[in-house]
């Protein structure tokens, strides 16, 4: 995200940064959502939460600026894609 804000004007970074943060808040929502509608614990609604992140792509650019490669990033997405399979599974 980083990387590309820096190619960005002000009032792109700006937007971008503001759709981060909804986004963001979005997912943190949805778990807590779960939480409550579904009884989970709070630990159960973090990993949830992490999960969405990564099954959504939220953390691509993160990643690239930290140095990981696109084949780790997936391999990170599916492990995640299946812990929330593996979560909701067991909450319903």
């Amino acid at each position: 995200m980083q990387s590309e804000i820096e190619t960005m004007t002000p009032a792109e970074a700006a937007v971008a940064r503001q759709m981060w943060r909804v986004r963001c808040k979005s997912i943190v929502a949805i778990a807590e959502l779960l939480r409550d509608k579904l009884k989970i614990g709070e630990r159960a609604a973090e990993d949830l939460a992490r999960g969405i992140a990564g099954v959504s792509g939220l953390h691509r650019s993160m990643a690239a600026d930290w140095g990981v490669s696109e084949r780790q990033y997936y391999r990170l997405v599916h492990a995640a894609s299946r812990e929330v399979g593996r979560l909701l599974f067991r909450i319903v």
